[in-house]
């Protein structure tokens, strides 16, 4: 059902709907933030920065999401996350 939802804001937001994309950017703050507090404790990097870094990771991808790749939007959306955070301080 998560998927199903997210894949319904997808389309809003790749239709320039500004509400889909602050939605997805909800729905995957609790991740953003998981992921950024790991980093920070590993790396002693400022978290703030982390979660804006990974916040904006959520909107890069759902901009460049292809469903046709067979990958859920949630899997695809965790390795950005991790990427760009991880990209971010290194």
């Amino acid at each position: 059902m998560l998927e199903e939802d997210d894949l319904k804001l997808l389309q809003r937001a790749c239709s320039g709907d500004i509400g889909a994309r602050l939605q997805l950017v909800k729905r995957h703050l609790g991740l953003v933030v998981e992921l950024a507090a790991c980093c920070s404790a590993e790396t002693g990097k400022p978290f703030p920065q982390m979660v804006q870094a990974g916040a904006l990771a959520v909107v890069k991808a759902a901009d460049e999401y292809d469903q046709s790749q067979q990958v859920a939007f949630g899997d695809y959306v965790k390795s950005e996350i991790t990427r760009v955070i991880g990209n971010y301080y290194n």
